[in-house]
């Protein structure tokens, strides 16, 4: 069967209201249109129901993985999703439990081709997914992720695009509504550590690389301290730790007041959140608990480099310029 014959099978379906087997094999077009090199002759397959509901008496299953996999399709050639998207936003607000593998299908959709264009969103999918999906891990979902890899997972697909404090909140918030086992598992396996790195340090990045007078650094500061939090109450050593790690570079290498912490009677305030300006306290936000040493005195430094205290050296200057006695 060519491509057009199913098209116009699709249509005999329609016209007889066998609107699931219709779906089925719409779903089965664009699957394999979604495996297609861009550009390749798809028949008006990229046009059907790109702009028009689906028939609701279709299953609604069948309906939500269409919509997933036009995500897929139709950029490929030179579709607008729109409206596709605000259909899909309505399929998943009446989506329940019986629909959760066709969810997670979305959610996987989303996670690979609308996830650049369209962070919040795809963060919305994944998590909606996973309050469907209940605390057990099941056979049908798994099925959509390769090489092992579960729905979790998912949360760090997304982890470098948050680079807003608003969306490293909604993250956060869909971790805290794991399970304590399913988040303990996702934040001790294999790629946890570089995960946590990356979530505590993206706003600080993305922050630096604005223009010097954009940069708002106690917003930033403000968010990973958040950050280090919610990390230490889920007891996450390892998120907390990063989030610690952020804090130190900002303040270090960024505000550039560790350094000068002993020398500025406002930088060390300043520093730690509380000069003015800068206060994490007021704002309803811990200091994080950081020890810094001060520089080395002076004769310490000195005496470690093989010189002669200062001291010591003034004396003999005065000795060498003093009269002496013939």
């Amino acid at each position: 069967m060519s491509i057009y014959q199913a098209q116009q099978a699709i249509n005999h379906f329609c016209a007889a209201e066998e609107f699931n087997r219709a779906g089925s094999l719409f779903l089965y077009l664009l699957d394999e249109a979604r495996t297609l090199e861009a550009g390749k002759d798809v028949g008006l397959l990229d046009a059907m129901w790109s702009d028009s509901p689906l028939p609701e008496a279709m299953d609604l299953n069948v309906r939500l993985l269409a919509r997933g996999l036009q995500l897929g399709v139709l950029p490929k050639y030179n579709r607008d999703i729109t409206y596709v998207l605000a259909d899909l936003d309505q399929l998943l607000a009446s989506a329940t439990e019986a629909h959760s593998h066709a969810v997670t299908g979305v959610a996987v959709m989303a996670s690979v081709y609308l996830m650049s264009r369209d962070p919040d969103r795809t963060l919305q999918y994944i998590r909606r997914a996973l309050q469907l999906r209940g605390s057990e891990q099941d056979e049908g979902a798994e099925a959509f992720l390769a090489e092992g890899r579960r729905l979790d997972d998912m949360l760090w697909f997304i982890v470098p695009h948050l680079v807003t404090a608003a969306r490293l909140d909604r993250w956060l918030t869909i971790l805290e509504g794991l399970s304590p086992e399913r988040r303990r598992r996702l934040l001790t396996e294999e790629d946890a550590l570089l995960g946590c790195v990356v979530v505590a340090d993206r706003l600080r990045i993305e922050e630096a690389v604005k223009p010097e007078g954009m940069r708002q650094w106690g917003a930033v500061l403000a968010a990973v301290e958040n950050l280090r939090q919610r990390a230490r109450a889920m007891g996450s050593g390892t998120l907390e730790g990063a989030a610690i790690r952020t804090l130190l570079a900002i303040h270090g290498e960024h505000l550039r007041q560790l350094d000068n912490r002993g020398s500025d009677s406002h930088g060390g305030d300043r520093a730690f959140g509380t000069g003015s300006g800068g206060d994490l306290s007021r704002r309803g936000h811990a200091r994080p608990a950081i020890c810094v040493r001060g520089p080395p005195r002076r004769g310490q430094a000195a005496s470690r480099n093989g010189a002669r205290p200062a001291g010591r050296r003034a004396h003999s200057r005065a000795d060498d310029d003093a009269p002496r006695g013939e």
